[in-house]
């Protein structure tokens, strides 16, 4: 169940001054603003004019628990499965939370407690 990095989130206290350095770092673009209510504001960016958006970042100053670090998203084809190996082999899951796109995404520690998460689109259900 080997599968690529297809979102990456930047958790980060000072979201607007990461997002520029990266920009000025890399020129990378940033896009649309996704407000996703209790979840938070996602500021979204391609890596450059007229790509696909790859990633976001979020503000996460005084959210208990959460600190600033990139938390990569694989894409999976069975969320379901994917999750219960997760659990299965020691890990933890949080969601799975549904995206206003129809794709759904469960946060996860493997058993040593690094962070990454599951990523399935819902145009692959089909």
């Amino acid at each position: 169940m080997t599968s690529p990095v297809i979102w990456h989130l930047l958790h980060a206290n000072q979201p607007e001054l990461t997002a520029a350095t990266y920009r000025e770092l890399f020129g990378w673009k940033l896009t649309e603003k996704l407000d996703l209510g209790t979840a938070g504001s996602f500021q979204q960016f391609c890596y450059g004019e007229g790509l696909p958006n790859c990633g976001s970042i979020t503000d996460v100053a005084g959210r208990a628990g959460v600190h600033p670090q990139w938390l990569l998203h694989f894409g999976i084809e069975a969320l379901d499965s994917a999750m219960s190996l997760v659990r299965r082999e020691g890990g933890e899951v949080l969601g799975p939370f549904e995206l206003p796109s129809g794709d759904r995404v469960a946060v996860c520690d493997d058993p040593q407690g690094a962070a990454f998460a599951l990523y399935f689109r819902s145009e692959v259900a089909s």
